[in-house]
C-alpha cells in the first residue's frame, strides 16, 4: 500500500512540475508535500518502536526546511535542509525509539528561501508513547513468570520488543508458540509445535499448526483508529467465514482462528467503543471467547486509557457444553502498560490464559490498568494484589478466588 501511494504521489508531483516548467519562474510558486501523509494530511504517525518514515515534496521555488514546533530531537532527516527551485525532493527520515513514556511530535515548514511569502507548506511527524502491543515504550520485557502453583511462562523477544517465542505449562498442559515477522510483506507467522487444553480430565493436543496474519494498519468494525496488529490469525486451510459461532453452535471444523469480532444485533455491527469480542477457535474441539464492554465510556485510540466496565468469558468444550461468566471489574492505580505482557490475563490461571492475549497480539483487550477485583455474576470472584518494581513493572501478582485459593505470580525481567 505504501509503495502504491508513493508511486501515485510521485506521478502527481511530476505532472505538476512539468506544467510549472512551462511557466515563467516568477509567475508561479508552489511547495507541495506528498509524504508524510495520513488521511490526506501531511502527518506521519509512528509507534514508539517505529524507526523510519519518508519526506517527499515538490518545490518550484528555492527552498529551505525549518523546524517550527515540538521536539525534533528524535527526528533525523537524511538530506540537505536547503535546495534549488523546480525539484522533487525525496528523503528518508529516521526516528529514535520513544522511551519517554509520552507522545511526541515535531512540526516543520518548507518555505521559499528568498521570500517566505511566495510559497510554504508544513508537515509533521508524531511518535506515540506506546508500542504496537499497547505497552509503553519504557515497558520492561518479561522473560519469565512463575506461579506458586508450579505453573511457568517463558518469553523471548526480538530487537523491536516483539515476542519470538513463548512456552507455557500448568500441570500436564503445555503450550509452545514461536513467531516470525516479515516486515517487507507486513506478515506474522505463528508456529505452534504444541497447543494443549484440558477438559473433563482429558488432555487435548493440537500439534504442529501454522497460523498467519496480515500485520498492517487496517480499520476494525466501527473503530475510528488504525491498529498495527493482525486483525485475524488463522491456519492456512481456514478462511474468515469459518469462524466459530458460539451463540448458535453452527460450527465449521477449522484448525484454528484467532480474531476480533464486533458485537451485532443481526442487522449491523456495534461500535468497538461500546464493546467487542476476541475469539480463539480450535476446530470443533474448543472455543475461548472474551467479551469487553465499555458502553461508550472509553476511547480505544492509540495511547488512550481504557478500562472495560465488565468482561465476559465463555468457553465451549468438545461436548458442546458452555461455561460462561461475566465479571464486574474494579481496577487498581497500577499501569498495565509498564510491563510487556498483559498481566490481567493471568487472573484465571495459566491453564486458562490465552497466549495471544497475554502477549497483547489483540491489544484492544489490554486494559490500561491492572485489575484489583473481578466479581462474577454467578459467584466466581478474583481479588488481585499487585506489587511493582521501581520502574513501574509488575514484580508479583497474587490472585485469590472466592474459595480462598491463592496463586502468586513472580515476574522476572
Amino acid at each position: 500500500m505504501k509503495i502504491i501511494k508513493t508511486i501515485i504521489a510521485a506521478s502527481a508531483l511530476a505532472a505538476t512540475l512539468a506544467s510549472c516548467d512551462k511557466a515563467e519562474p516568477t509567475s508561479y510558486y508552489t511547495i507541495q508535500v506528498a509524504l508524510p501523509s495520513t488521511g490526506g494530511y501531511p502527518i506521519g504517525y509512528a509507534y514508539a518502536t517505529d524507526m523510519a518514515d519518508s519526506l517527499k515534496f515538490l518545490s518550484t521555488s528555492p527552498w529551505k526546511i525549518e523546524h517550527v514546533d515540538g521536539d525534533n530531537s528524535f527526528v533525523t532527516i537524511d538530506g540537505s535542509m536547503t535546495g534549488k527551485a523546480n525539484v522533487i525532493v525525496a528523503y528518508g527520515v529516521r526516528f529514535s525509539e520513544n522511551t519517554t513514556g509520552k507522545r511526541r511530535f515535531a512540526t516543520y515548514r518548507i518555505v521559499d528561501s528568498e521570500d517566505a511569502g511566495n510559497a510554504q507548506a508544513s508537515f509533521r511527524f508524531v511518535q506515540y508513547a506506546t508500542r504496537p502491543d499497547g505497552s509503553l515504550g519504557t515497558a520492561a520485557e518479561v522473560k519469565s513468570i512463575k506461579g506458586s502453583d508450579g505453573s511457568t511462562i517463558d518469553i523471548s523477544y526480538d530487537t523491536k520488543h516483539r515476542p519470538v517465542a513463548i512456552a507455557m505449562s500448568a500441570g500436564s498442559m503445555e503450550r509452545k508458540l514461536t513467531f516470525s515477522y516479515d516486515d517487507l510483506l507486513n506478515k506474522v507467522t505463528v508456529s505452534q509445535p504444541r497447543y494443549q487444553f484440558t477438559y473433563a480430565d482429558t488432555l487435548y493436543t493440537l500439534n504442529n499448526l501454522t497460523l498467519e496474519g496480515s500485520y498492517e494498519d487496517r480499520y476494525l468494525p466501527n473503530l475510528t483508529s488504525y491498529i498495527y496488529q493482525p486483525r485475524m490469525l488463522m491456519d492456512l486451510t481456514s478462511n474468515e467465514s469459518s469462524l466459530v459461532n458460539t451463540v448458535t453452535d453452527s460450527r465449521t471444523n477449522v484448525s484454528q482462528t484467532m480474531a476480533y469480532k464486533a458485537f451485532s444485533n443481526g442487522l449491523y455491527e456495534y461500535s468497538f467503543s461500546n464493546g467487542f469480542m476476541v475469539q480463539n477457535a480450535i476446530g470443533s474441539k474448543f472455543v475461548q471467547a472474551y467479551g469487553y464492554y465499555y458502553n461508550g465510556k472509553g476511547s480505544l485510540m492509540v495511547d488512550s486509557l481504557h478500562c472495560a466496565d465488565s468482561i465476559a468469558v465463555e468457553r465451549v468444550f468438545p461436548d458442546y457444553s458452555h461455561k460462561a461468566e461475566t465479571f464486574k471489574m474494579t481496577y487498581s492505580s497500577i499501569d498495565n502498560r509498564m510491563t510487556s505482557v498483559d498481566v490481567n490475563q493471568l487472573i484465571g490461571g495459566v491453564a486458562n490464559c490465552d497466549p495471544y492475549l497475554l502477549l497483547s497480539f489483540y491489544k484492544l483487550a489490554r486494559q490500561t490498568s491492572v485489575v484489583a477485583k473481578a466479581e462474577g455474576k454467578k459467584g466466581t470472584t478474583y481479588t488481585v494484589s499487585t506489587e511493582t518494581n521501581a520502574n513501574g513493572s509488575v514484580r508479583t501478582m497474587a490472585v485469590t478466588d472466592h474459595k480462598g485459593n491463592k496463586i502468586t505470580y513472580t515476574f522476572e525481567y
